[in-house]
C-alpha cells in the first residue's frame, strides 16, 4: 500500500510582485525611453570610415591590377624593340608583343593609370569634405591611407615609364644598327665587288699553302710535276702585280668608299632628325601633362566654389527668414502699441 504525501499549496504572487519592483528599481536606468533616446542618439552620428577603408581597398585591388597587367609583361615588351639580350633565363621573354600588342598595352596602362588617380583624388576630395569625420583620429587614419595608395600609384607610373624608356633605347639602337645592314643589302653588287679581289687572295693563299707541301714531299722522280707548279704560282703572282688591274681596283674602292661615306653622312642627319623630333615629342607631352594638371586644378576649385555657393545660398535663406521673422515681431508690437494708445485716448479723454 503506497502513501500519496499531500503538499499543501500557497500563494506567493505578493512576493512575486515584490521581487519585480526590486529589479525594476535596480535597473531603472535601463528603461525603455533612455534606450530609445540612445538607439536616436546612435542613428544620428554613424561614422562613414567602413565605407571609405572600402574604397579604399577596391583602388588598391585597381592599381595592383595594372601592376600585374603592365609589368608582368615587361620582358615582352623590352624585347619587341629588337634589340633585347638576357642576362639570365629569368629575363627571357615568354612571348614578342608586336607595335599593334605593344601600343594596346600603353593605352590600357596610361587610362588604368588616369583611372585609378581619378579615384585617388576623389576620395581625397570626399574625406576633405565631409563634416561626419567628427572623430580627428578617423580623418588622420583616412588621410594616411589615400597617401600610401597615392605614392604606391606614383611608384607603378615610374615603373612603366622606366620600361618605356628602355624600349625606345633598344628601339634607338636597333634602328641604327639595322640602317647599315639595309645599306649593305641594298648596294649588295658594289660590297661584292669591293671584297671580291679580298676573297680571291685569300683563296690563292689557301691554294699555295696546300700545294707547297705537296711539291717539298716529291721525289726526285718527278721533278718536271714540282717545277710546273712553282711555275705556276710565279704566273699568278706576275697577274697580282700588273698596275691596270691594281689601278682599277683602287679606283673601284675609291667608288665605293664614297658611297659609304654618303650614305653615313645621311644617316647621320636623319639620326639628328629623328633626335629632334622626339624632343619634340616630349615637350610637347610636357606641355599636355601641365594642361592636364591646370584643368584639374581648375575643375577642383570649380567644385570648391560650388560648394561654397552652396553654403552661401544656405546662409542667404536662413539670414532671409529671420529677417522676416523679426518684421513679422515688429510689426505686431506696433500695432499693439497704436490700439493702447488708442483705447487710452478713448478711455481718458
Amino acid at each position: 500500500m503506497t502513501y500519496n504525501p499531500i503538499i499543501p499549496v500557497t500563494d506567493n504572487t505578493h512576493l512575486f510582485k515584490a521581487r519585480m519592483k526590486m529589479i525594476c528599481a535596480k535597473y531603472k536606468g535601463d528603461s525603455p525611453i533612455k534606450n530609445k533616446a540612445e538607439k536616436k542618439g546612435k542613428k544620428g552620428y554613424t561614422s562613414k570610415l567602413p565605407l571609405y577603408m572600402s574604397e579604399a581597398k577596391e583602388i588598391l585591388k585597381n592599381i595592383t591590377l595594372l601592376k600585374s597587367l603592365s609589368l608582368d609583361n615587361r620582358f615582352s615588351y623590352i624585347a619587341s624593340s629588337g634589340f633585347y639580350f638576357p642576362y639570365t633565363k629569368k629575363d627571357d621573354a615568354k612571348f614578342i608583343l608586336n607595335d599593334k600588342e605593344r601600343k594596346k598595352l600603353d593605352m590600357e596602362s596610361d587610362n588604368g593609370i588616369e583611372g585609378c588617380q581619378k579615384l585617388v583624388e576623389n576620395l581625397k576630395k570626399q574625406v576633405n569634405v565631409d563634416n561626419f569625420l567628427k572623430n580627428d583620429e578617423e580623418k588622420e587614419v583616412i588621410k594616411n591611407i589615400v597617401l600610401l595608395l597615392d605614392n604606391y600609384l606614383n611608384t607603378v607610373r615610374g615603373e612603366i615609364m622606366e620600361m618605356r624608356e628602355k624600349y625606345n633605347e633598344k628601339a634607338k639602337k636597333a634602328k641604327f644598327l639595322g640602317s647599315y645592314v639595309n645599306f649593305v643589302k641594298m648596294d649588295q653588287k658594289g660590297y661584292k665587288k669591293a671584297f671580291k679581289d679580298i676573297d680571291e687572295k685569300y683563296n690563292r693563299r689557301h691554294k699555295k699553302e696546300s700545294i707547297m707541301p705537296d711539291v717539298f714531299h716529291h721525289s726526285s722522280k718527278e721533278p718536271q710535276k714540282s717545277i710546273v707548279k712553282v711555275n705556276f704560282f710565279e704566273e699568278i703572282d706576275n697577274e697580282e702585280n700588273i698596275p691596270e688591274v691594281n689601278d682599277q681596283l683602287l679606283i673601284d674602292n675609291e667608288k665605293f668608299y664614297q658611297t659609304l661615306t654618303n650614305k653615313n653622312e645621311q644617316i647621320e642627319i636623319i639620326s639628328r632628325q629623328f633626335a629632334e623630333i622626339e624632343k619634340l615629342q616630349h615637350t610637347f607631352m610636357e606641355k599636355a601633362l601641365e594642361q592636364e594638371r591646370n584643368i584639374e586644378i581648375i575643375h577642383d576649385k570649380v567644385e570648391l566654389t560650388e560648394i561654397n555657393l552652396k553654403l552661401a545660398n544656405n546662409l542667404i535663406k536662413n539670414a532671409l527668414e529671420n529677417n522676416a521673422s523679426r518684421r513679422v515681431i515688429f510689426m505686431f508690437c506696433i500695432i499693439v502699441l497704436t490700439l493702447t494708445l488708442l483705447f487710452l485716448d478713448w478711455f481718458n479723454p
